[in-house]
């Protein structure tokens, strides 16, 4: 609220915004900057939205602008070389190879919704330390990326004071399977934190990898019917967008079926397979006793995480 201002007189209202600068699933940075301080004329159902950023005056029964401007200017600056930046259309300029800027010169054309500018560099997947200073503060965001390796004798004992070092293996070497939980009891919240789950584990993959998606119950069967899907943007996009159509609707839970059928899958022949269960189903002691004994058999094979979802999974 402003206040105690004559008439004609001015004011200068400086807005600070700190944020955590987003990746997008398609590995760009997502710069997006509200506008929910601009006059909402629409909360007073006064005027509607016309498609060229006019309104409509319902009781005077024309189109009017408002009476004030709007108009940004942003500087981008990074430490690699910028290869993509994609802002509002005729609006971005090159000052650098690691320097653009996004401006816009005032106008009463008022955007609709938040602006969002997007830009990627040469090197995106590489743990970083971001700082802002302002005066004598300065906030810091650090981000570290997860990588997969691969032991080849994980029972070794080094006992150099310098490990040696060990090669990493590609994303492409990977085999990444999901077996969820979709039985009747995984229905409401139980399931949308799977779904979440799910969700995250696809968008932390590796690039060029392979991974499949298996939905259990007292049956189970392959996500979209595909036994193995090569990792890239368009997979990725797809994948997520279909999680959420994923239901908690077959039935009782049996799990060493669909566990089998996750570990023997030879669909994409790569070297290491992963295999992540997401269940929130206790099993009982014979059922138990198969699974164990099945993990164990299988050690050699693959490497199989298991996720308890709820208070009753058995452990």
């Amino acid at each position: 609220m402003l206040g105690n201002l004559a008439p004609g007189k001015e004011a200068v209202i400086n807005l600070q915004l700190i944020k955590t600068l987003k990746k997008t699933t398609g590995s760009s940075y997502d710069l997006t900057i509200p506008l929910y301080y601009l006059p909402q004329y629409r909360k007073h159902e006064v005027f509607e939205y016309r498609a060229d950023y006019s309104f409509f005056d319902a009781q005077m029964g024309q189109d009017i602008f408002p009476e004030y401007s709007f108009e940004y200017n942003f500087d981008i600056k990074s430490s690699k070389k910028i290869i993509l930046v994609s802002g509002p259309q005729g609006c971005v300029s090159k000052t650098s190879d690691t320097q653009f800027k996004v401006s816009a010169p005032a106008s009463k054309v008022i955007p609709k919704r938040e602006l969002r500018i997007f830009y990627k560099t040469e090197v995106m997947h590489e743990p970083e330390l971001k700082f802002q200073r302002r005066g004598d503060e300065v906030a810091c965001m650090y981000s570290v990326i997860p990588t997969f390796e691969h032991f080849s004798n994980p029972q070794e004992q080094i006992t150099n004071d310098e490990p040696l070092g060990q090669e990493l293996s590609h994303g492409k070497d990977f085999f990444f399977q999901f077996v969820v939980d979709c039985s009747g009891s995984m229905s409401g919240s139980r399931m949308n934190t799977a779904k979440e789950a799910l969700k995250l584990f696809i968008q932390s993959l590796p690039e060029s990898s392979t991974f499949s998606i298996i939905l259990f119950g007292n049956k189970h069967n392959y996500f979209k019917n595909a036994k193995s899907w090569n990792y890239n943007d368009e997979t990725m996009e797809k994948v997520l967008n279909e999680i959420n159509n994923i239901r908690a609707d077959l039935g009782g839970t049996n799990i060493i079926k669909p566990l089998k059928e996750a570990v023997n899958n030879k669909a994409a022949g790569l070297r290491f397979k992963r295999v992540f269960l997401l269940t929130d189903g206790e099993v009982d002691s014979h059922e138990r006793k198969e699974i164990i004994q099945f993990a164990e058999a299988s050690a050699d094979k693959c490497r199989i995480h298991t996720f308890g979802i709820g208070r009753e999974c058995d452990k």
